[in-house]
């Protein structure tokens, strides 16, 4: 049995349970692996619940196009104050149009056991004053600007540089096609747009990613701040490397690993935006040296 958590892998094999990260699952499994990934993915049906208590909107499950008319129908009714949610995310598109929905309606948010991707990157960030309840996580993992999207995009690599995934035949000719780039030119802009309205920096998405990859991620409340998210109440020593370990006692399958944002951090990411990337003899990204080299293409 495999059960896929964002980028992450649960296997049962014989009764015992353990985590293991893509690279090893891929060096472990192979292509029949590979195939295996890809079938539970086309397989995978999104399911959520949502209820209405008082002032407050319940959500559990994944974030979904359905989801987001049936907030909307919510908020329509009125006196809605805050969203109760825990998501381990779900479809971009859905997740701006909800994020939008939060900001719209001046929302608040509280986080019980997760927020993970769209949810942290749409609806958390959207929202005016953000609670994570002891014991919970909210989770990062990337965007649509990240380092392996931008990698096929700019320079045709079909082997992600973060987690080693490979793209299969069938994906690589979709994402080729002219109507797919449209579509994902425009849900970029429409990401970007969305960040320009909150008042975030998106780089909160993709900090864990680069200049150095950890996976799923999230950070101190402090540093959240750094990116513009503010009014964020959490446990005492949420985001440090303790709060971390408890986390992922009880979450193993998500590896959550707790950062620490520095300077070198937004040095790396005004560093790309200033002088732009180039593609090296693999496909991957690396960032140009001074202005006079001529960048592919900055985002």
């Amino acid at each position: 049995m495999l059960k896929i958590y964002t980028i992450n892998l649960i296997i049962v094999l014989s009764g015992i349970t353990e985590y293991v990260s893509m690279e090893e699952f891929i060096e472990k499994f192979g292509e029949g692996g590979i195939a295996l990934i890809k079938k539970a993915e086309k397989e995978y049906t999104p399911s959520y619940s949502i209820d209405r208590e008082g002032n407050a909107i319940i959500i559990k499950g994944d974030i979904t196009k359905s989801l987001y008319e049936k907030v909307s129908k919510y908020l329509a009714e009125g006196n809605i104050k805050r969203i109760i949610i825990n998501s381990n995310g779900g479809d971009i598109d859905a997740g701006i149009s909800i994020g939008h929905l939060i900001y719209k309606y001046n929302l608040d948010i509280e986080v019980f056991d997760r927020c993970i991707s769209s949810c942290a990157n749409y609806l958390f960030t959207a929202a005016v004053n953000k609670t994570i309840r002891d014991g919970a996580a909210v989770i990062w993992h990337g965007n649509t600007q990240q380092k392996d999207f931008r990698e096929f995009d700019l320079c045709g690599r079909t082997v992600s540089s973060l987690n080693g995934f490979p793209m299969d035949d069938e994906e690589i000719a979709e994402q080729k096609t002219p109507e797919m780039q449209q579509e994902w030119e425009a849900r970029r802009q429409r990401e970007y747009d969305f960040y320009q309205l909150i008042g975030v920096n998106d780089y909160i998405a993709r900090v864990g990613q680069e200049p150095k990859n950890y996976g799923n991620f999230t950070m101190p409340v402090k540093h959240m701040l750094k990116f513009g998210v503010a009014n964020v109440q959490a446990p005492k020593d949420y985001g440090e490397i303790g709060y971390c370990n408890n986390f992922n006692k009880l979450n193993s399958a998500i590896a959550l690993s707790c950062i620490s944002v520095s300077e070198e951090h937004f040095n790396y990411e005004n560093d790309r935006k200033k002088f732009g990337e180039r593609c090296s003899h693999d496909g991957a990204l690396t960032i140009n040296t001074s202005t006079n080299d001529l960048p592919i293409r900055s985002r």
